[in-house]
């Protein structure tokens, strides 16, 4: 698997809620965004992964592809849990296609108390390069069975109105990390998402990484 097929970063909606190298849209580009009907997802805090089939083998790594870091040793049940989930995966792996998703194993900043699964689909990037967007989207993973991250609204939204949806997650007690917003009709393949993190989110330090993190939980019905 080449880092060409790594999954492309997400631009912030807002400065200055990231790293100083992350991406983030400028004005003319935000506007043009919150200027067509969106769809709202919650923005999930865990490891973000990918999926894919390699000569008849199921694949899965970090989002940087073979070779991506595994803090505290948590691919292992990826690995597993992706072994048993064949059957709903493999329909949507085509040669040269990959699903990416957030692995929610352990906890990260947010804990979560009602996960459906502790694997999240995000994207499927074709073999051509493209992207299943809009409607189709979660409809696609939908009818595999596969847990997509909860929408929180449709429509035209201003920043004050995504960051009030950002205040509370739905698998969690608390606040989200944040949200992602992806136009309900695709419209620029550069403004096909972005996302808005949390006014005060923080992310766990690497000491904390070293000390072990305890797990998310899925609710049993949807394990």
């Amino acid at each position: 698997m080449s880092a060409a097929f790594s999954y492309p970063r997400i631009p912030h909606l807002v400065d200055g809620r990231g790293t100083a190298d992350d991406l983030v849209l400028g004005r003319r580009e935000r506007e043009a965004l919150l200027g067509v009907d969106l769809m709202v997802e919650e923005k999930l805090d865990g490891a973000n992964v990918m999926v894919w089939v390699d000569d008849g083998i199921l694949q899965c790594s970090g989002r940087a592809g073979p070779g991506s870091i595994d803090r505290a040793g948590q691919f292992g049940a990826l690995r597993a849990w992706t072994a048993t989930n064949f059957d709903r995966l493999q329909p949507l792996l085509a040669p040269g296609s990959v699903l990416y998703g957030e692995w929610l194993y352990l906890t990260h900043t947010v804990a979560y108390r009602d996960l459906p699964s502790w694997f999240v689909a995000l994207d499927l990037r074709g073999a051509d390069g493209s992207y299943v967007d809009g409607q189709e989207r979660r409809e696609v993973l939908a009818s595999t069975g596969l847990a997509a991250p909860p929408l929180l609204g449709t429509g035209r939204f201003d920043l004050d109105g995504l960051e009030e949806l950002a205040l509370r997650s739905k698998w969690s007690d608390g606040a989200a990390e944040g949200v992602v917003v992806r136009p309900v009709e695709p419209f620029d393949p550069d403004l096909r998402v972005a996302k808005l993190v949390r006014a005060g989110f923080e992310r766990i330090a690497d000491d904390e990484w070293r000390r072990g993190r305890g797990l998310n939980t899925v609710v049993p019905s949807s394990a």
